[in-house]
């Protein structure tokens, strides 16, 4: 019998109960909160997705764990931008995405990893393609 998957709602719960116990580890809420976003996006709740994503740009991105979750953030501000009709705050949203990633690319002096980091990561290579083709590109 397939075991069946559960709601998107479901994820946003889990996520944020996991941000709940991170409270006590503030360094880590911010991985989390992206999480958090990630999923109201995924439901189509891009202006709480928003919300999210910004919070966690504004108040997380001196915490070195918000690293591992930067270009995603930074990803889904972006998105979010463009789903809410704001395109020129979404365009500028997506260059600075997109001018950042490639600045963190810059410091892999390995040609293959640095080919990995920036066409391996799944928000990294949507980061590209949308800078390539546009947020309007529907990819």
């Amino acid at each position: 019998m397939a075991r069946r998957l559960p709601h998107r709602q479901h994820f946003e719960t889990e996520a944020r109960a996991g941000c709940a116990l991170l409270t006590m580890v503030p360094l880590y809420l911010w991985p989390g909160l992206v999480v958090v976003a990630a999923a109201q996006r995924a439901q189509g709740r891009a202006g709480d997705a928003l919300a999210t994503a910004r919070h966690v740009i504004d108040h997380g991105t001196a915490a070195a764990a918000f690293a591992s979750k930067a270009a995603l953030a930074r990803l889904i501000h972006a998105e979010c931008l463009h789903a809410l009709g704001e395109h020129a705050a979404a365009a500028a949203a997506l260059d600075e995405a997109h001018r950042r990633l490639l600045a963190q690319a810059a410091l892999i002096d390995d040609p293959e990893l640095r080919r990995s980091f920036l066409e391996g990561v799944p928000e990294h290579a949507r980061t590209l393609a949308l800078a390539r083709d546009g947020l309007g590109s529907g990819r």
